[in-house]
């Protein structure tokens, strides 16, 4: 089965995302999260990341998580090559 990290916040867009991935014999390994400082991001949801780590522990996964400080996609290489 392959594996995958999922792109993960918390929004109904990530969590039928990893629903279908898993509908199609792909085996989570783990959730990838980029905080956002504020609201405002344009490429990451904001208001649910606060419920994100209940939903690793309720879904088993461990969460990688990464706080961008400025530019969000470097936040997310960074965590790609962490995790």
């Amino acid at each position: 089965m392959p594996r995958l990290c999922a792109l993960y916040t918390g929004g109904k867009d990530s969590c039928y995302a990893l629903h279908l991935a898993v509908a199609q014999g792909f085996e989570p390994a783990c959730l990838l999260t980029v905080r956002p400082r504020g609201w405002e991001s344009l490429l990451f949801h904001y208001p649910a990341l606060d419920l994100v780590r209940l939903h690793s522990r309720a879904l088993g996964l461990p969460l990688l998580e990464a706080e961008a400080a400025g530019d969000e996609l470097e936040a997310l290489a960074a965590l790609l090559e962490r995790g």
